[in-house]
């Protein structure tokens, strides 16, 4: 029995292909290998792991619940494969252990709260949440390599696959014994409508994630850098009319906050990028003030407990937090009008307004 089928691969855009058959023809042999029938790499354990196979390096961090990383043993390139730990044997074992674990002050555990915030299923991923991934990445990917003649330091979408629905059914039974009513009358409709799948993509490096890593941050110029190389990756995606995220991404994860920022600013899980076509010029300067914030965040995190920081008067905001937003507004303002020289990429009125060094107050804040 087939118990997956491959929906859309990498070899669906000839474009892509052909650039990657310059470039780096092993990622198209990977996903000639990946697509062969019952292919597709599984592993049991839910836990993090370090291992190997066929003399590559397997590894699931610290905060990849739903994905781990195949890697190069020539290089420090990885494959991701998202989506397998529905079929995990130790599902069961995880849900069992989760209900024990309820969120300090709320009536649920955390895997319910993953439902509740995000809509999208405990250690597995909904098709269409893996099939408008690899949509929104291959579209961002190609923009960027069109514009700038690289591939961005994010996901490269390969190929994403469907569970069969005897696996959706076995999934559904093992997480229903654990969920409370509220959780499966949100989660089991959305199952039902989409089923259930998976995406696999390409990254330049095992994406440890900020959010997830601080344990291993130390002080070092590699965190400036870090930031630095996380402003280009954000200038080069306003510079192709792209936005990280819009206003339904609240709370539910944008691509550059830190929960899905790498210890080096690389960028993760591509779902909340957005067209800037079509939002107004008031949406927009939210969204860009909005934008400011969670990078400011995400700088906070990328220095750790390396700096110190200040509370004089006010909890909000605290003595760095003035400073990082400044830099951070600063860095991207330069950035943005450097790039758009270096690359003849004209900015929007909209983000030449914003980022102006002499921009205009009453309208960026909406004042009458």
């Amino acid at each position: 029995m087939k118990k997956y089928t491959i929906e859309w691969s990498i070899f669906d855009n000839s474009d892509i292909v052909s650039i990657l058959n310059s470039s780096n023809p092993e990622i198209l042999r990977s996903v000639e290998m990946l697509s062969q029938s019952n292919q597709l790499l599984c592993f049991d354990s839910l836990d993090n792991f370090d291992g190997y196979h066929n003399g590559n390096l397997i590894s699931r961090p610290k905060g990849s619940n739903r994905a781990f990383y195949i890697r190069n043993n020539k290089t420090e390139e990885v494959i991701a494969v998202k989506g397998t730990e529905a079929v995990s044997s130790e599902l069961k074992e995880a849900m069992e252990l989760d209900r024990l674990n309820r969120l300090p002050n709320r009536p649920w555990t955390k895997l319910e709260n993953f439902i509740y915030r995000e809509q999208k299923a405990p250690l597995a991923m909904l098709f269409n949440e893996a099939r408008d991934e690899a949509e929104i990445g291959i579209t961002y990917q190609a923009r960027i390599f069109k514009d700038f003649g690289f591939f961005e330091e994010a996901p490269l979408p390969l190929l994403v696959f469907k569970w069969s629905s005897e696996v959706t059914l076995s999934y559904i039974n093992t997480i229903s014994t654990y969920l409370d009513r509220r959780a499966k009358d949100l989660l089991i409709p959305l199952i039902e409508t989409y089923g259930l799948g998976g995406i696999v993509y390409h990254y330049q490096y095992l994406p440890t994630r900020i959010r997830f890593a601080n344990d291993m941050i130390s002080k070092s110029k590699d965190q400036l850098s870090a930031i630095d190389n996380l402003i280009g990756i954000v200038t080069r995606m306003l510079l192709v009319d792209l936005l990280p995220f819009d206003f339904e991404d609240h709370g539910i994860g944008q691509c550059v906050a830190p929960q899905n920022v790498t210890m080096r600013g690389g960028i993760c899980d591509l779902g909340s990028i957005k067209k800037i076509n079509g939002i107004t010029t008031d949406r927009t300067y939210i969204i860009l003030q909005a934008l400011g914030t969670i990078l400011t965040r995400t700088a906070t995190e990328i220095l750790g407990e390396s700096i110190s920081d200040t509370v004089y008067e006010f909890d909000n905001p605290t003595t760095l937090q003035h400073f990082l937003s400044a830099v951070v507004h600063n860095k991207l303002a330069t950035s943005l009008h450097k790039e758009s020289k270096t690359s003849s990429k004209k900015l929007s009125d909209n983000l030449r307004e914003y980022y102006s060094l002499e921009n205009n107050l009453t309208s960026i804040l909406g004042l009458k």
